[in-house]
């Protein structure tokens, strides 16, 4: 209604809009009122078009910057910013100006730009400038700045409601969970918004430990008893929080009387959501019979498929047999109830009915039909995929020899039922897998295995050829369609046809079942005798290349590819096959345990990209998945809340995620070091990086730590048909070391692999910390300026008792001759802990004196600590000439191992060698500036001059500088001559015993090449010109190939020339290998899609 006073006759219309009187024209108002009034609306147009102009022209001047930034054009964007700040230098131009920085790496004028307009008075208040230095922080990894921000901006204007929100969500990204109840209270009083309350109750739920019960869980249930008391509870995201309050408190009656309210129960969109609900509220209480009932009304009425449905249904209806009602009558009501849901899904099986009957007669009837009911589930999907697995768990109940004859005679009796083609091909791997399962595999001998695995493989050329034809049908049929679309639509026939062929590649034979189960029995084979079943390794690789081939979206054929490749050393064909497979998202860091431990061992310079995508995905979900927490606070998905905050908690305490951060910063320490082995100069340029690797980060290794880490990985995704209790011959392979034809071949370190048994995952926990202190003991001499010498004992005793615990008890201060099984991990743990011991005695003595401490100078030549002074000089030369004459040894024995043949020489000892020497360098080229510092003299000795030359001759001059500047300064006492001295001595000890490291790298390379190269007796010269040693290759005897790889010449051939290059080796039979396939040429194989297929 619109109401008019008249100011002469003060008469009042009451105008509605549903009865105005067209007729009816009043004579127009001029009176005060209305005079003002236009001239309100006139200022409030005027000025909304003003600030409108204002912000178009802000937006117009900023947009090429914006645009700059968007573009990755990071330079471009300082320079439009600097020449707008000629003419005004306004904040938003600073914050710009620092994302600029931020993004090209300038990352501390990033900061101090942001610190400036953060600090300024009045503080930043506008929205665009807040998050802009949201972004910066972000980028900074110092998001706790950002919240400063948006609290002094709060502050300053508590009245604005978006700054409170700000807050809110800057406390959410640093999973503040107290400080996001205090802000939502405070928000709730002062807005008085229901949202803000809600905000409060989950902030208090994220305070409460997964499993754990708090007073704090009866604070959100009070808030949200209000809520329900008020009808406020209108939405079934704010039920759902509320249900979940009450179930962590373990007030199941509650819940199930919150359910029961009409009102709250409609709230879920699906009925039988709200079925199943009640129904497991039912059994929770003991009140079997209202459950059973609901069970039945959930698989009957609403979803015969639910498998949840009908175990429920079971459980409860032997709940009520237990508790004395009529066992007969309650078997018969349940089996007549799934026979009723058989009957009426007569058009389309369905999967559950039938194998809720094979339920009910395991855990109620024991009727003796279970073989019956078994093989008639076999009859109606022994054609899917899944039909071993549903059956798996019931295989188990057949335990006498005869009974499993018999079911496995019925099994083939309906297989062979079956007419020829794609169906029978399926239902006859779906037998041969049971057959697995059952243990029949298991009671054969080696001849018997073979056969079968010929036969299986038979199978599966014969299912290729059959796709083969039905590809050509399909084809045509293909062809037909496409023409008629071409007519419809006018489309390419190219593009068509490269759509299609993508199709066509993402299907999976039917017949794969066959080859794995084939490649399954030859690793079986391979693992009752592996030193003379070596080939066999060959044999599977070769048979599930060509199976790729023809099946290339097979991802089992490719995870079974990648860990045998891993398996034998060969890991960068693995790498190729982890790109194909296209790995995504979490899938880094469930899968790529697969490959990450091999690739770590045998190459660590290939392992860089893999480090990078799985740590590129940590990155990603660290810095995403509180924005999609506060996209659910927003958008009021509030069940989805704690959810997304227990899956980001999780992936932060990832086992793949410590040890991604871990090794990909040591290949970071050592990257400049890789260069030795290629003539470099000098080891200055690694000694920086070190320290500005390791100033900005804090390296957790404390065993509370270790204990939290979570071993996200997938151990199921890789298909398994062994029987119950026994490993699957995957995890079986990864316990045989990959080289295992003598006792002392190099072990692996066992470090991120979920293929061992579960016990060794404290193993693989003490693998990352004794790592990880090593870092930590980096850190405290680059770094910390002087040393802390607590600190440095601590790391020191920390690193003896884990190393110990590793098994690692080689020392290089024994007076034992090094034993024959030694091993590089064992060399460099010895190598780590007398280079950690010598530098803790040396610093937690009185012996050196930093420059910060010169007021206690007078104290050092008290005679008092004169005895305690020479023991601790006693001790630190006996130290240092123990790692002297240790590292001699180590030296020595390399070579000796190499030439002696007590080293087996493959194509990982090289990298593993490469990283070996990098560590160890880096390690004590550390050791020996930061002590060349801690002991002042005129003549410094010249790191740089440890290093590796080419030609296996030290001793160059560095052209870097002698030492940086930023390390500390310390003074020259009584002590320093005697132990610059020993520093001296061992410095030049390790300097001429580089070439001696040098030669067994280069005797092993030509090993390698002249191994791999010819089989003649020319071997290149290493560099003291002597002949490198003959190896004496014998060739084993002939493979037992299966029956198609004997067939074959040129296959035969192949196998038989890789694998006598050079007897049990394994990781050189796969390189090797790998390199050959590229040009074998598969029978029976349809042409290749493009040139580039291997």
């Amino acid at each position: 209604a619109v109401v008019s006073t008249q100011s002469t006759g003060c008469v009042k219309r009451e105008i509605h809009h549903s009865t105005i009187n067209l007729n009816y024209n009043p004579r127009p108002s001029f009176g005060l009122d209305s005079l003002l009034l236009h001239l309100a609306l006139f200022l409030s147009f005027a000025l909304f078009f003003l600030l409108f102009k204002m912000s178009d022209v802000r937006l117009s001047k900023l947009r090429p910057i914006y645009d700059a930034i968007d573009a990755g054009q990071n330079k471009q964007a300082i320079k439009l910013i600097e020449t707008a700040q000629k003419k005004k230098n306004t904040p938003i131009l600073k914050v710009l100006k620092a994302l600029a920085l931020s993004r090209q790496g300038d990352k501390q004028e990033a900061f101090n730009l942001c610190q400036e307009v953060q600090n300024s008075n009045p503080p930043p208040t506008d929205d665009t400038l807040l998050n802009t230095m949201f972004l910066v922080y972000r980028t900074l990894g110092k998001i706790d700045e950002s919240t400063k921000s948006y609290e002094n901006a709060w502050a300053a204007d508590p009245k604005n409601e978006d700054l409170g929100k700000g807050v809110f969500q800057a406390y959410v990204r640093q999973g503040l969970a107290a400080k996001q109840q205090q802000t939502a209270m405070k928000m709730s009083k002062q807005y008085g918004k229901t949202d803000y309350f809600l905000w409060a109750a989950i902030s208090i739920v994220l305070q409460v430990p997964k499993g754990e019960s708090s007073p704090l869980l009866s604070l959100a249930e009070k808030m949200l008893e209000k809520l329900k008391d008020d009808g406020k509870i209108e939405e079934c995201e704010v039920l759902l929080v509320y249900l979940d309050v009450l179930e962590k408190s373990g007030k199941t009656a509650q819940m199930l009387d919150a359910v029961s309210n009409p009102k709250l129960g409609a709230l879920f969109k699906l009925p039988f959501e709200l079925v199943k609900l009640k129904a497991s509220l039912n059994e929770k209480l003991s009140q079997f019979e209202a459950a059973q009932n609901l069970y039945r009304e959930l698989i009957v009425n609403h979803d015969h498929d639910e498998w949840d449905g009908y175990e429920g249904y079971l459980r409860c209806t032997l709940k009520r047999i237990e508790s004395g009602l009529n066992k007969d009558e309650e078997i018969q009501n349940a089996f007549k109830t799934i026979k009723d849901i058989q009957a009426k899904e007569d058009r389309y099986l369905l999967r559950g009915p039938y194998l809720a009957e094979i339920e009910l007669d395991v855990k109620l009837r024991n009727s003796g039909q279970l073989q019956d009911l078994l093989v008639n589930y076999f009859e109606h999907f022994g054609a899917k995929s899944c039909c071993v697995f549903d059956l798996r768990k019931y295989l188990s109940f057949f335990a006498s020899t005869e009974s499993k004859v018999e079911f496995l005679k019925r099994l083939k009796e309906k297989v062979e039922a079956v007419p020829k083609g794609e169906k029978y091909t399926r239902f006859s791997v779906t037998y041969y897998q049971i057959e697995r399962i059952l243990g029949v595999h298991r009671t054969m001998d080696n001849p018997q295995l073979e056969q079968l695995a010929t036969d299986l493989f038979q199978k599966y050329l014969e299912s290729v050829q059959m796709k083969i034809e039905s590809d050509k049908i399909n084809e045509e049929k293909l062809k037909e369609k496409q023409k008629a679309m071409e007519k419809e639509l006018q489309v390419r026939n190219d593009k068509k046809k490269d759509k299609h062929a993508k199709k066509e590649e993402s299907e999976r034979g039917p017949g794969d079942g066959f080859l794995l189960l084939a490649v399954h029995i030859l690793i079986e084979l391979y693992l009752r005798n592996p030193l003379d079943n070596q080939q066999l390794l060959c044999e599977a690789l070769v048979i599930l290349e060509y199976s790729l081939e023809i099946s290339k979206a097979n991802f089992q054929v490719i995870l079974h590819l990648i860990v045998l490749y891993c398996r034998v050393g060969q890991v960068a064909r693995a790498l190729e096959l982890i790109a194909l497979l296209q790995v995504r998202n979490i899938q880094f860091d469930t899968i790529s345990y697969l490959a990450l431990d091999d690739v770590l061992r045998f190459s660590p310079k290939l392992v860089q990209p893999l480090l990078d995508n799985v740590f590129r995905f940590h990155l990603e979900c660290s810095n995403n998945t509180p924005d999609l927490i506060i996209q659910a606070y927003v958008n009021r998905g509030f069940s989805r809340i704690v959810e997304m905050t227990e899956f980001k908690e999780r992936l932060q305490k990832s086992h793949t995620r410590a040890v991604v951060e871990t090794e990909g910063l040591f290949l970071r320490l050592t990257n400049p070091i890789e260069a030795p082995l290629q003539n470099i100069e000098n080891l200055h340029p690694a000694l920086f990086n070190v320290k500005q690797s390791l100033s900005s980060r804090f390296i957790e290794a404390s065993y509370e730590y270790l204990l939290g880490l979570r071993h996200n990985h997938d151990t199921t995704c890789i298909e398994n048909w062994e029987p119950e209790g026994v490993a699957s011959v995957i995890d079986q392979l990864s316990q045989i070391s990959p080289n295992s034809t003598k006792d002392n071949s190099i072990p692996p370190q066992a470090y991120t692999s979920a293929r061992v048994a579960v016990s060794s995952k404290e193993t693989r926990n003490e693998a990352i910390r004794v790592r990880r202190l090593v870092l930590q003991f980096l850190t405290e001499l680059t770094v910390n300026s002087p040393p802390r010498a607590s600190e440095l004992a601590d790391i020191s005793k920390c690193i003896d008792e884990t190393s110990t615990k590793m098994g690692h008890s080689f020392r290089l201060d024994s007076e034992k001759e090094v034993p024959h099984n030694t091993t590089f991990d064992d060399f460099y743990w010895a190598i780590i802990l007398q280079t950690t011991k010598c530098v803790s005695t040396l610093f937690s003595s009185q012996l050196i004196q930093h420059a910060s401490h010169k007021d206690n100078s007078n104290n050092n030549g008290n005679n008092n600590n004169s005895k305690s002074n020479e023991e601790s000089i006693a001790l630190f030369t006996s130290q240092l000439k123990s790692l002297s004459g240790g590292l001699i040894k180590v030296f020595k024995s390399i070579v000796e191992g190499l030439r002696d043949d007590r080293i087996t020489i493959v194509t990982a000892t090289l990298p593993q060698l490469r990283s070996f020497v990098c560590e160890v360098l880096l390690f004590l080229g550390v050791f020996v500036l930061v002590l060349s510092e801690a002991l002042p003299a005129s003549n410094l000795p010249d790191v740089a001059s440890i290093q590796l030359n080419a030609k296996g001759k030290g001793g160059k001059k560095a052209s870097g500088p002698s030492r940086p500047a930023s390390l500390p300064s310390y003074l020259h006492t009584e002590h320093t001559p005697v132990l610059r001295a020993a520093l001296d001595e061992f410095s030049q000890s390790v300097k001429t015993q580089i070439p001696t490291l040098q030669e067994s790298v280069n005797f092993l390379i030509a090993s390698v090449i002249s191994t791999t190269t010819s089989s003649s007796s020319s071997r290149k010269q290493n560099n003291n010109n002597e002949q490198v040693p003959q190896r004496v290759i014998t060739p084993p005897p002939q493979p037992p190939v299966i029956v198609w790889l004997r067939e074959n010449d040129k296959l035969k051939n192949l196998i038989n020339s890789v694998v006598n290059f050079q007897q049990n080796n394994l990781t050189f039979i796969a390189t090797v290998l790998a390199e050959r396939l590229t040009m074998f040429e598969w029978p029976n194989r349809p042409a290749p899609s493009s040139s580039k297929s291997k």
